[in-house]
């Protein structure tokens, strides 16, 4: 972090993928660490259970007693997906986190900036640039672990809420943005936005997904079969286990921003060589 001028861009988030391939995360960070969460419905009159496992914590780097959750843009997330095999959230999959992690006493509130800076003494003022700096996602991941310690929150316990849920969810056609943070409970709720996709600040936080996932269905006879995170919610019948709406997975973050043409600028005139 110390290496990093701002968490924002391609370099900043190159770093971080660099880190994760090459190990450098905490414990909850580790794959056999995550937590099953189980969703279930009626599917074509059959009940249906959908068993896959996410991180228990904000992505993260670092050691056990060393590490900052950082946010990474879902740009930079698309380079990490295509690496490790992982996905983001849907709304309905955060849903169900934050249901989980509210028996084991794991919601906490969003720290936000005026948080951080009474805390630090930082400033808030985008123009200093404090808000996307390293510091400030640093003192972000120091109080979120305070308040953990205190509540005694026990080894990979599910937590949420103390960054916003960056999603895989479809945008509206209005929207300018293709950004889409989530904050259950909160009248903020989905929030569009107008930020891109390769937009990055302290308070997003991204939450990795196993894109294997077991599937049951109680029919006549009991079937299990294991599908990905992606085919399910392509499946125009079993997408409701997942997300609340019907969408191309395949599609969101990757939609090129349309661009208005320039008009070409008029040579200059030449001038006579003057001899």
């Amino acid at each position: 972090m110390a290496g990093i001028d701002m968490i924002y861009g391609p370099k900043y988030e190159d770093a971080v993928i660099r880190e994760i391939l090459a190990g450098n995360v905490p414990d909850f960070m580790r794959p056999e660490n995550w937590r099953e969460i189980t969703v279930r419905g009626i599917v074509d009159g059959m009940e249906v259970e959908l068993t896959f496992r996410v991180c228990p914590d904000y992505m993260a780097i670092g050691s056990n007693d060393d590490y900052v959750r950082v946010p990474m843009s879902p740009a930079g997330f698309l380079k990490l997906a295509a690496r490790w095999d992982v996905a983001l959230p849907t709304k309905k999959v955060v849903d169900r986190i934050y249901a989980e992690a509210a028996k084991e006493g794991g919601v906490f509130a969003l720290i936000d900036a005026p948080e951080i800076s009474r805390e630090t003494g930082m400033k808030m003022d985008r123009q200093t640039r404090h808000m996307l700096s390293p510091e400030f996602a640093w003192s972000q991941s120091v109080i979120a672990d305070a308040k953990m310690e205190k509540r005694k929150i026990r080894k990979f316990g599910l937590v949420v809420g103390h960054k916003k849920d960056v999603l895989v969810h479809p945008v509206p056609p209005h929207c300018n943005g293709n950004l889409i943070q989530y904050r259950p409970n909160h009248p903020q709720g989905l929030d569009y936005g107008a930020h891109p996709k390769s937009h990055t600040d302290y308070s997003l936080g991204i939450r990795l997904v196993d894109s294997e996932v077991h599937v049951k269905i109680k029919g006549k006879k009991e079937v299990e079969v294991d599908s990905t995170y992606r085919d399910v919610i392509l499946n125009p019948k079993m997408y409701g286990l997942l997300s609340d709406v019907p969408f191309d997975i395949n599609l969101v973050y990757r939609k090129v921003p349309t661009v208005k043409m320039k008009a070409p600028e008029p040579e200059p005139k030449k001038r006579a060589m003057v001899r």
